[in-house]
C-alpha cells in the first residue's frame, strides 16, 4: 500500500468535517430572524430562502453520507493491510496515524520519550520504501 492510499481515509475525514461545518452554518442561517451579514446588496425580489437552504442542506447531507461510506471502506482497507505487517511498531504506527487520524506527535508519544514525530514518520517511510523494493516473482 502506498502513502497516498494510506492517507485517503484522513483526507475523507477532513472533507466530512468541512461538510459538517458548512451544514452547521446552513442550519444557523435557516433559523428565523437570522441575518445575512455578507455585505452584498440585497434585491427586492421574492424568494424562498428557507426552501433553497433546505435543498442545499439535503444535498450536502447526502454527499456527506456517501463520504462516510467511502471512509469506512478505506479504514477497513488500512486495518486489513496493517494486519499483514509483522512488525508491531509499524503496525501500530499505521493504525494510529492512518486509521485513527492521530498526528505524528501523538503517535510518537505512544512509544515513549525516546521517539520523536520525525523519527516515527521516518520509520514508517523507510518501511514503505522497503516494501516497494521487494522483488516480485515476475522479476
Amino acid at each position: 500500500m502506498t502513502l497516498q492510499e494510506l492517507s485517503q481515509y484522513s483526507k475523507l475525514q477532513e472533507h466530512i468535517e468541512r461538510n459538517n461545518e458548512i451544514l452547521a452554518s446552513l442550519r444557523a442561517r435557516i433559523q428565523p430572524g437570522a441575518q445575512n451579514l455578507d455585505g452584498m446588496p440585497h434585491g427586492t425580489g421574492i424568494s424562498d430562502r428557507v426552501g433553497f437552504l433546505a435543498i442545499e442542506m439535503a444535498d450536502l447531507e447526502r454527499k456527506t453520507e456517501l463520504l462516510r461510506e467511502q471512509a469506512a471502506a478505506e479504514r477497513e482497507k488500512i486495518l486489513a493491510y496493517s494486519d499483514t505487517i509483522e512488525d508491531d511498531r509499524i503496525r501500530l504506527i499505521i493504525r494510529m496515524r492512518f486509521a485513527c487520524c492521530f498526528s505524528w506527535q501523538e503517535v510518537a508519544g505512544m512509544f515513549g520519550r525516546y521517539y520523536t514525530a520525525e523519527g516515527v514518520s521516518k520509520l514508517l517511510y523507510r518501511f514503505l520504501r522497503s516494501r516497494r523494493k521487494v522483488p516480485t516473482d515476475a522479476e
